[in-house]
């Protein structure tokens, strides 16, 4: 894995902000052509997360597995969704899976 200067990831790379945070930062797809690079990130996170999704400008039914089967390893709302859009919170909702996320705003 790259990282910068933070000790950080970028793009749809896992970005370990700190011994105690780590911050999941997304680039602009989401969806079944960056889903394999997702998912071999998300497999390094093994404690509960931030996924910064304000830069992600797309996503389909491949990115949101990813993300679900993420919550679901690590248990109900240890993954805190940051910059989800109405949009997106919409579709987790009709989907049934906002109850895997916490959605409340960042500290």
């Amino acid at each position: 894995m790259r990282t910068d200067n933070r000790g950080a990831m970028d793009s749809a790379h896992a970005r370990f902000s700190g011994r105690s945070n780590i911050v999941v930062r997304l680039a602009e797809k989401l969806d079944l052509s960056t889903a394999n690079v997702v998912r071999a990130q998300l497999r390094a996170v093994e404690r509960a997360c931030e996924i910064d999704l304000s830069r992600v400008r797309s996503i389909d039914s491949a990115g949101m597995t990813e993300l679900a089967t993420l919550a679901r390893r690590l248990g109900p709302r240890s993954v805190r969704l940051r910059g989800a859009s109405a949009q997106f919170r919409h579709v987790l909702e009709r989907a049934g899976l906002q109850a895997l996320f916490d959605l409340s705003p960042a500290p």
